[in-house]
């Protein structure tokens, strides 16, 4: 949902945003991997999952703006949380450069109109 509202603000071009928001879903299986936007169908078998969201002023300029990041034992690992969050930040690294493909191809756009674009967003 927060993927799909960024692109609904890029698409209505009137208004002004600081950067573009992007999210990603991480999952730990039980035996501790990783999981960049897992099955939902296996969520039982994860022992931690959430969603992270970054701010991207640029592709190397990323905030953490919001997370839920849950463990089901009951207990959240700081190190464990940070080994996701930073999963996540590569992940929606590749939604950031996928959202701006579209914006390129968007009827109308040139490569010059989306660097003035890009100047307002970041």
């Amino acid at each position: 949902m927060v993927n799909a509202s960024t692109l609904a603000f890029l698409n209505a071009s009137s208004v002004p945003l600081r950067g573009v928001v992007c999210a990603v879903s991480v999952g730990m299986s039980r035996g501790g991997k990783l999981i960049v936007n897992p099955e939902e169908e296996g969520e039982g078998n994860f022992s931690a999952s959430g969603c992270f969201a970054f701010l991207f002023s640029e592709v190397t300029v990323a905030t953490c703006v919001w997370s839920n990041w849950r463990s089901f034992s009951g207990n959240i690992d700081e190190n464990e949380f940070q080994e996701a969050k930073s999963l996540a930040l590569s992940g929606t690294k590749e939604v950031w450069v996928g959202m701006k493909k579209l914006v390129e191809r968007r009827e109308g756009w040139t490569p010059l109109r989306l660097k003035v674009v890009e100047g307002v967003l970041g």
